[in-house]
């Protein structure tokens, strides 16, 4: 696959798992990542996930976002350019959400990296999913950006 059909592909697998980015649920959107991230891509010079929640407010009202990120580094005429291709998926901020704190996980696939499904396993296995899984996303978007 190349840079220019991973936001098709990663909607074609969220759609196999009866997902639409207006209305993700988070375990299903989960196994469409998942799959994602094991699918290479072509062109780029560092592939890179990052697997996040927050509460925070970011322009609008507070929310507990849960974001799945995969960054492609592509070697660009005249420079570097980093693409990231998002699930955001948002929850009225509980006490229970607000409990969980924050967190970050990246992965690269540089040298010495773990394998991508270790990270990915140990992901899936985080104490979060279960909490999270309990309550209702008020909104959520899949989309492509240039972070720089």
């Amino acid at each position: 696959m190349v840079v220019t059909m991973v936001e098709q592909t990663l909607l074609d697998f969220l759609r196999d798992e009866g997902q639409e980015p207006s209305s993700l649920e988070p375990s299903r959107t989960w196994r469409a990542f998942r799959r994602f991230m094991n699918v290479s891509v072509a062109g780029v010079e560092e592939d890179a996930m990052l697997y996040e929640y927050i509460t925070a407010s970011f322009g609008g009202p507070r929310h507990f976002l849960l974001s799945l990120c995969r960054q492609f580094d592509l070697n660009d005429e005249g420079g570097q350019a980093l693409v990231q291709l998002r699930c955001d998926i948002a929850y009225e901020p509980t006490p229970a959400l607000e409990a969980l704190g924050k967190y970050n996980q990246w992965w690269s696939d540089g040298d010495g990296a773990r394998p991508i499904g270790e990270v990915l396993d140990a992901i899936e296995r985080r104490p979060e999913w279960a909490v999270i899984a309990v309550h209702t996303p008020v909104e959520s978007a899949v989309y492509q950006e240039h972070a720089c």
